[in-house]
């Protein structure tokens, strides 16, 4: 092993130096850029290293963050996280408020496949940081989403309870013929409406003309109603919206960007059961690239189909929910109640982050594997999924 004081310099530099040429140091999420995840890989080799034989606050944080980064961006094989954790674990013996190394712990173990060991001991850690430093955190706010012991799945509520404390919802423009293909369902809120509706409409006209088409509206005006409507009128589908008068501008920006984000999922359980058919989630900013109802075929021996992100890249991006198939089977309208109550419980009784609605799906599936509750689902590969464009973190 070198022991060199110089040696170890080096090993610094060469690491600073391909993280340079990597373009990692200047990377932000949602930030489009070239990336050398080979070059960083081998920086945090020599990152962990050089921590191995001379401890240094400064290069350990470094070698954290961008262990970070790498493993959000999918790159980390497990044996190199395995390394980072362990140093991390030790780090935490000192400096417990470590956001960086509390989250490679955690997720060393979400790819050991222990969920509900995720969930206790992240709660406890969470225990560490006041409310505020949780919601100003994003790393803090994923993590404060995940519930995946049993006792939590037992104390939550029905869903029902969680609907009666929420708005009515209203059903304004109900023009859907009867029959038993899939209805293609999106929501948002006002200025998402009109903001990306016309492209997904038209998107979804084009590849499936004559589809079945809802629309939930959270806090529309009369034009963007107006507007549905016009939608209605002209294009080669069957519309029809709901809507709920809430109007959360009270709340802080994130806040309503995640009930914006969440309750969809609610109300398509509403829809789910009122329409007695399968229904088709799909992001209200994506693009159909294809007939979207194709996704029906082969569907008879499945409850649910989801998109799997095959890269593990944490429980709040496995299963990326731009697109969900629910089926119109006991299962399916079972597991959508139990991510609808996830969902409630935060929204209502939380302060609810970034990442709730993957993070409920994950949650629920993870709880339904551990107690063998039956759940038939059908995985499409998020990287390679060919029925839709989306936008955005997944």
């Amino acid at each position: 092993m070198i022991k060199n004081p110089a040696s170890v310099q080096a090993l610094r530099r060469l690491a600073r130096l391909a993280l340079q040429r990597s373009g990692i140091l200047e990377w932000r999420p949602g930030k489009v850029g070239i990336l050398h995840l080979d070059l960083v890989t081998a920086a945090l080799r020599q990152l962990g290293r050089s921590e191995q034989i001379s401890p240094d606050e400064e290069t350990g944080r470094l070698w954290r963050a961008d262990a970070l980064d790498l493993f959000q961006l999918g790159g980390m094989d497990s044996r190199l996280l395995a390394a980072v954790a362990d140093a991390s674990l030790k780090r935490l013996r000192v400096a417990p408020k470590d956001i960086a190394a509390g989250a490679l712990v955690g997720y060393h173990l979400y790819r050991s496949e222990r969920a509900a060991l995720i969930s206790r001991l992240q709660t406890r850690f969470l225990a560490r940081f006041s409310a505020a430093e949780i919601v100003e955190n994003g790393e803090l706010g994923y993590w404060s989403m995940l519930r995946a012991d049993a006792g939590f799945f037992k104390r939550l509520p029905p869903v029902e309870a969680m609907l009666e404390r929420l708005p009515k919802l209203e059903f304004p423009i109900n023009f859907l013929k009867e029959g038993d293909k899939p209805v293609i369902y999106a929501s948002g809120d006002d200025a998402y409406i009109r903001r990306f509706g016309p492209n997904l409409l038209c998107s979804i006209a084009k590849h499936s003309p004559g589809a079945d088409v809802v629309l939930n509206l959270t806090a529309p005006t009369p034009p963007t109603l107006g507007l549905v409507e016009q939608w209605r009128r002209e294009l080669p589908l069957s519309v029809a919206a709901s809507l709920e008068r809430l109007s959360p501008r009270q709340w802080p920006l994130a806040k309503r960007n995640v009930y914006y984000a969440c309750i969809r999922f609610i109300r398509a359980l509403q829809w789910l059961r009122k329409l007695n058919r399968p229904l088709i989630l799909i992001d209200l900013d994506a693009e159909a690239r294809c007939d979207l109802q194709s996704a029906a075929d082969g569907m008879e021996n499945y409850d649910v189909a989801m998109m799997l992100d095959q890269r593990r890249r944490g429980p709040f991006r496995e299963t990326p929910v731009g697109f969900v198939y629910y089926n119109n089977t006991p299962a399916a309208h079972g597991f959508l109640a139990t991510v609808a109550a996830y969902i409630g419980h935060f929204l209502l009784n939380a302060e609810p982050c970034w990442m709730l609605d993957q993070t409920a799906h994950y949650a629920t599936l993870r709880h339904y594997i551990a107690t063998r509750t039956p759940l038939r689902v059908r995985w499409h590969d998020f990287q390679t999924f060919p029925l839709a464009a989306f936008v955005g973190e997944k």
